[in-house]
């Protein structure tokens, strides 16, 4: 049973980071056929501007729980290798403990939000209109995403790597240790 929790997590955050590169993609695609009507003499495309700026933000948010996956969030690593292993330890618990407060209550706002946005068919002031939900949806995906791969590290953690899917975050395994003073994670 924790290993199919642990997959649906994994697979979670994957499918959130799939989101977020095709997000990025789009924005791409869209920049570039902006620049090519601009040259052509078209003067660009409606909104490219305000649809960048929600897909971007999606994109980030879509991102944050896969990036905690593969441990990939932003530490001070030569401090924290310098430090013993028990404060190394601490240091990683306290900050799984506050990332999960913190992302909690992001997630539990950004439902709240989108949920919001929905009921009232919110959308973009620009030329030419479009839904904004669909991106408070992304924050919302990418915080629960994050939420949740945080409590499995919290989990493993505690438990040891018997908690942990197969091949779960196994590129970042050879760091691992170096960066949180721990191999389980």
């Amino acid at each position: 049973m924790l290993r199919a929790i642990n997959r649906a997590i994994s697979l979670l955050s994957q499918l959130c980071f799939i989101l977020s590169a095709a997000a990025l993609f789009v924005i791409a695609a869209y920049g570039a056929a902006d620049v090519a009507v601009a040259v052509a003499g078209g003067g660009g495309l409606p909104v490219t501007r305000e649809a960048s700026s929600v897909l971007l933000a999606a994109a980030v948010f879509l991102s944050f729980g896969y990036s905690q996956y593969r441990r990939q969030d932003i530490r001070v690593d030569v401090l924290i290798e310098l430090c013993p292993s028990r404060v190394q330890r601490l240091s990683l618990l306290l900050s799984l403990i506050l990332g999960i407060f913190v992302f909690a209550v992001l997630t539990w706002q950004s439902w709240e939000l989108f949920l919001r946005s929905w009921r009232v068919g919110e959308t973009a002031v620009a030329l030419v209109r479009f839904p904004i939900y669909p991106a408070k949806l992304a924050l919302a995906l990418g915080s629960l995403a994050a939420t949740l791969e945080l409590t499995r590290q919290l989990v493993i953690f505690f438990c040891g790597r018997a908690a942990e899917p197969t091949g779960a975050g196994e590129s970042s395994d050879a760091t691992a240790g170096t960066r949180a003073g721990l191999k389980d994670i």
